[in-house]
């Protein structure tokens, strides 16, 4: 498959003075080369992205993320955008945090042909951080 996603966002920290807890809002936009020639999608969504920290010492910490791009902000063969993800990650070093998690990834398709999934799965990995 020939699905290429690359996204970017600006996220905000919004202070709550809930210690273990932090809030990320802002924009995050879409641009995604899909498997079918002229079926391509670039979209505008809004969100966000909490993290709850369990051990300081270690970086343990669960982090989730919810971000949808309405209609009215999604362009090319999309109606609407939805993206939702889970992981808990350590940091194994000063600077490599490993993950393990499950993102749920999919557009709403403009030519009444249903959804297009493309997450729907676990995921494990790394972060190197500079």
């Amino acid at each position: 498959a020939r699905d290429l996603v690359l996204s970017g966002d600006l996220l905000f920290p919004i202070d709550l003075d809930i210690a273990p807890v932090s809030i990320l809002l802002g924009p995050r936009a879409y641009a995604a080369l899909l498997e079918e020639e002229n079926n391509d999608v670039m979209a505008l969504s809004v969100g966000a992205e909490v993290r709850v920290l369990i051990e300081r010492s270690r970086g343990l910490a669960v982090v989730g993320h919810a971000f949808y791009a309405p209609d009215i902000l999604t362009f090319g063969s999309a109606d609407n955008l939805t993206d939702l993800g889970a992981r808990l990650e350590i940091r194994a070093t000063p600077r490599l945090v490993v993950f393990a998690g499950m993102r749920w990834f999919e557009f709403d398709l403009t030519d009444g042909s249903g959804k297009r999934t493309l997450q729907d799965e676990a995921f494990v990995g790394a972060g190197w951080q500079f």
